[in-house]
């Protein structure tokens, strides 16, 4: 696979080169995605969508940190993209559970709660990359459920 196209999967088409906040700017990007197919298509198209992201996301992760690229760069979103997806399977696609399942993936990826501090500190390869935001993410899930339960 050419170094151009491994760099477009890591970086989302280029969203990871955004200087502020690029995770921030990832997770976006997976938000506009997801709204857009669960409004518009249907869940088989998020399911082929998010095993897409993660399977050439994991693999360029591994081919960029095999050529002497930074380990866990911030340009590399291809994670917070893929993991931001799988909460659109437990919401109303409404704006409000949207922003509240953006913000708590946000939160949880950006201070790593256990067990996503374990996965970051033990498993230093493209597998971790992968499964810290995998982490964040069930955790996400988790918190929508008990708020949409308890509060919504």
């Amino acid at each position: 696979m050419s170094n151009k196209i491994i760099f477009l999967i890591i970086t989302v088409l280029g969203v990871g080169k955004i200087p502020i906040a690029p995770g921030t700017f990832g997770s976006l990007a997976a938000i506009i995605v997801g709204s857009l197919v669960v409004n518009y298509s249907n869940y088989y198209v998020l399911t082929f969508l998010i095993m897409f992201s993660f399977v050439t996301g994991t693999y360029a992760i591994y081919v960029h940190d095999k050529s002497g690229g930074i380990k866990d760069s911030s340009e590399i979103v291809i994670d917070e993209f893929y993991a931001q997806l799988l909460p659109f399977f437990f919401i109303s696609p409404n704006v409000f559970d949207i922003l509240f399942i953006f913000l708590t993936f946000r939160i949880c990826d950006i201070f790593k709660p256990w067990p996503c501090n374990i996965i970051d500190k033990k498993i230093k390869n493209h597998w971790g990359v992968m499964f810290d935001d995998l982490a964040a993410s069930i955790q996400t899930i988790i918190i929508y459920i008990i708020a949409n339960y308890y509060l919504l």
